[in-house]
C-alpha cells in the first residue's frame, strides 16, 4: 500500500473516512435535487442559482469559525455539551 493510504490501514479511521463520504455525497445530492425541484417550479436561472447559493453560503462562512472554534475548545467539552442540547430538543419536541 502507497503512503497516500496508509491512514486507511487504521479501522477507525477508515470507517469515518467512508461515513464522510457518504455524508458528503448526501448533501450534494439534497443540493441537486433541490436544483432539479426547482427546474419544475420555475424557469428563472437566477432562483435556481439563489437556491444553490442560499444551500451553500452557510456551509462556506460558518467553516472556517468553527475550525477555529474547535482548535480553540475541548472537543470532549464541546460534544458533551452538543448531545445534551440535541436530548434537551428530542425531549422539549416529544
Amino acid at each position: 500500500m502507497s503512503n497516500t493510504f496508509t491512514p486507511l490501514r487504521h479501522r477507525t479511521f477508515r470507517y469515518f473516512w467512508i461515513v464522510n463520504m457518504t455524508s458528503n455525497i448526501g448533501s450534494l445530492m439534497h443540493v441537486v435535487a433541490a436544483a432539479w425541484l426547482m427546474t419544475s417550479i420555475t424557469s428563472s436561472p437566477t432562483l435556481i442559482a439563489l437556491l444553490q447559493t442560499a444551500m451553500t453560503l452557510p456551509v462556506f462562512f460558518f467553516s472556517i469559525p468553527g475550525g477555529m472554534l474547535a482548535d480553540v475548545f475541548s472537543l470532549k467539552k464541546f460534544y458533551a455539551s452538543l448531545k445534551q442540547e440535541w436530548h434537551s430538543q428530542l425531549f422539549s419536541s416529544a
